[in-house]
């Protein structure tokens, strides 16, 4: 047969050797995206087979066990629970849960009874009175105690107000400077 005649049996235009490599150059694009398409077709159906097999391994919803619901737990153990946690506040509550080996109410409840923890508890505690605690009238953090110096001291000795400056602004003694 002719190259020339289509499978009707017109014939085709005769292209002009400039069109011919354009031509090819679109001729290799789209047998590179046919390659493409093959490729993404056959991971298509990879994965599809994967997700039907994976499908089957998972139980269905009627064969999967219930939760405990929030009700069926035993008043009991609420008030043991609770009993346990007396005492302590917000944060210290959080801190007991935190190290406790799970949240199981037997691990919570053993948690409180813990000596480590009660000791970061009570060194917390104390951290916070003293930082609560009101200074001494007359003492400036991190300073001496201020005391007057009569005249009396002064005749005494001449040389204490001298020494309480330098004692006051002693190295180890300077706050905030």
């Amino acid at each position: 047969m002719d190259e020339n005649l289509e499978l009707n049996g017109e014939e085709t235009p005769q292209v002009p050797e400039e069109k011919t490599e354009e031509n090819q150059d679109l001729l290799k694009k789209f047998q590179s995206a046919e390659a493409q398409k093959e490729h993404w077709r056959e991971k298509a159906t990879k994965f599809e087979t994967e997700l039907a097999e994976t499908k089957k391994q998972i139980p269905a919803k009627a064969e999967m066990e219930e939760p405990k619901a929030p009700s069926q737990i035993d008043p009991r153990d609420i008030v043991r629970l609770t009993k346990a946690l007396q005492g302590f506040n917000d944060e210290e509550v959080s801190f007991i849960y935190r190290n406790a080996k799970s949240q199981n109410l037997d691990d919570i409840v053993e948690a409180t009874k813990d000596p480590w923890v009660s000791s970061a508890i009570e060194s917390q505690r104390q951290k916070v009175e003293q930082e609560k605690k009101v200074p001494e009238s007359g003492v400036v953090p991190g300073g001496l105690p201020k005391k007057e110096l009569t005249v009396e001291d002064l005749v005494k000795d001449p040389d204490a107000h001298k020494r309480a400056f330098e004692k006051l602004f002693e190295p180890n003694q300077a706050s905030g400077i």
